[in-house]
């Protein structure tokens, strides 16, 4: 924390000229701290503001850009991540820095293909190869990748024909919960007031898989019964399955929410 104040300080000052030595040894102790951070794993957003902290301060030093890309390879899968989210950020407009983020991509590291990937869905959407390179991400073994890509797809290529499709395959199939859940969601919001997708809900909200293993997981059924809930409050199919599934779910959470909407439902709220 210190060391990121003096970094701070040392940003407002209008002449660097004047203090050069003393940013030059800083900068050498900030690079060790996080060089040094695979003795203790730096949490995200400590990671990110220590990176930041170095580019912003020193951005016109020719060995910043270099040194972040070194650590994209860093044991710490913190400072992997918040690298290619700086770089991206920063480096924008360098002519280089998007044929970077798509060799990123290709890389056997899911840390670093998610950031990169998350980055030119933000920036790049527009780009020739960017839908072309979501689309090869769903397939990816890690569960994180694909469900940055699937959330891609659903939030930046909701006009595409085959996007509802490609949810609904995702939403019913893929081993990842997570990943489930997404797809689920997209479909909710972007097309839950068609007909064959409340069908296609019902059947996720009875019949996904998901078993808690973390309090603070969601469950693909209850995103399923929430979004019927919300498109459909009065149909007929939706008190039914409320019903069933605050008897009968295995999810003691999704049990508990439909046996409150039930009870608002019975008092007229």
């Amino acid at each position: 924390m210190n060391l990121l104040i003096a970094c701070e300080c040392l940003t407002e000052i209008s002449n660097q000229s004047i203090i050069s030595s003393v940013a030059q040894k800083l900068v050498k102790v900030l690079k060790k701290e996080v060089y040094t951070s695979h003795s203790y794993q730096l949490e995200q957003e400590s990671a990110k503001k220590l990176i930041s902290a170095i580019a912003a301060s020193y951005y016109d030093d020719s060995t910043i850009l270099p040194w972040l890309k070194e650590c994209t390879y860093h044991i710490d899968k913190a400072v992997r991540s918040s690298a290619v989210q700086i770089i991206a950020r920063q480096w924008k407009n360098d002519s280089n820095t998007l044929l970077w983020l798509k060799e990123c991509i290709q890389r056997n590291d899911s840390i670093v293909c998610g950031a990169a990937l998350q980055a030119l869905v933000n920036d790049w959407k527009d780009d020739s190869d960017t839908l072309i390179l979501v689309k090869s991400c769903i397939y990816n073994n890690n569960e994180n990748v694909r469900k940055v890509a699937v959330e891609a797809l659903s939030e930046s290529w909701k006009d595409v024909f085959e996007t509802p499709l490609i949810l609904k395959g995702y939403a019913q199939n893929d081993v990842s919960g997570s990943v489930r859940q997404v797809a689920a969601q997209g479909l909710v919001k972007h097309w839950g007031i068609q007909p064959d997708v409340l069908e296609f809900l019902s059947q996720i909200a009875i019949h996904d898989p998901f078993s808690r293993i973390l309090a603070w997981q969601i469950n693909p059924r209850f995103i399923a019964l929430q979004g019927i809930f919300t498109h459909y409050p009065t149909h007929p199919k939706t008190l039914e399955l409320l019903r069933d599934r605050a008897t009968n779910d295995p999810d003691e959470q999704l049990r508990e929410w439909a046996q409150e909407q039930l009870s608002r439902m019975d008092s007229g709220e």
